[in-house]
């Protein structure tokens, strides 16, 4: 005869079996599931420890600092090369004229400045304008009030009048300008300057009349006087005034 009690505990151990299998499967999923929820418990930790321990800190004034110093350092050196370079051009332009002689200085910049406002074309029409207009237009009048004053005429020649006159597209080459000295009580800027002008393009054109023995008079006739090469070396000062425009 097979004992009830007998079959009965063989039922339960038979349904505790995949109890437990569930269980542990279950705990294992959890653990899993927690895992990296636990991983960065620990690095948050360690990290915190880390960072904000003594040492940490100590590490993190200490490169701050270091920083800091490092940029003041440059910046105090560069402070005293820029100083140290004023200072010596302030000394070269006080002494020039008294206790060291003039040195020519290159005049590039102010070439180059001259050659873009020599002449300037009208965005709105075909013709231009800046420096070469009006210095052309200046040395015109002068041209034509000299020619308009009685003056000895050339032999042949019974009247000279004045038409036309172009610097031409090139302007003038300043080749060197030269600080002669300084004047401090009345404020003023010696100058030496050296002009080249080749003027390769420049046109003067003149209504001449000449005369014969033969004919009373002959027509007319226009000649025209290109190219100017020559240098120019100018004496020029600049004087400071307290009011506008100062100079």
């Amino acid at each position: 005869e097979i004992d009830p009690d007998i079959h009965d505990h063989e039922n339960m151990a038979s349904k505790a079996v995949p109890v437990s299998y569930m269980r542990r499967s279950f705990d294992s999923f959890v653990f899993l599931a927690l895992m990296p929820f636990r991983l960065s418990r620990i690095v948050l930790a360690l990290s915190w420890k880390v960072v904000f321990s003594r040492e940490a800190l100590l590490l993190l004034v200490y490169l701050f600092g270091w920083l800091f110093l490092s940029r003041l350092s440059r910046h105090r050196s560069f402070t005293i090369q820029t100083q140290s370079e004023l200072f010596g051009f302030r000394t070269a332009i006080e002494s020039i004229g008294k206790s060291s002689p003039a040195v020519p200085e290159s005049a590039a910049w102010l070439n180059s400045l001259l050659a873009k406002i020599w002449r300037i074309k009208y965005s709105s029409s075909n013709g231009f304008g800046g420096l070469e207009p009006l210095l052309s237009s200046h040395a015109s009048d002068i041209m034509r009030r000299l020619l308009e004053d009685s003056y000895s005429k050339p032999n042949g020649i019974t009247h000279v009048a004045f038409d036309s006159f172009t610097f031409g597209r090139a302007p003038p080459l300043v080749q060197s300008v030269e600080i002669r000295g300084i004047d401090d009580e009345n404020s003023v800027l010696h100058l030496g300057v050296v002009v080249g002008m080749l003027f390769d393009d420049s046109a003067l054109m003149l209504d001449i009349r000449p005369s014969s023995l033969e004919y009373k008079t002959l027509p007319t006739t226009k000649i025209s006087i290109n190219s100017l090469d020559t240098q120019v070396k100018l004496d020029a000062y600049v004087k400071g005034m307290p009011d506008y425009p100062y100079i």
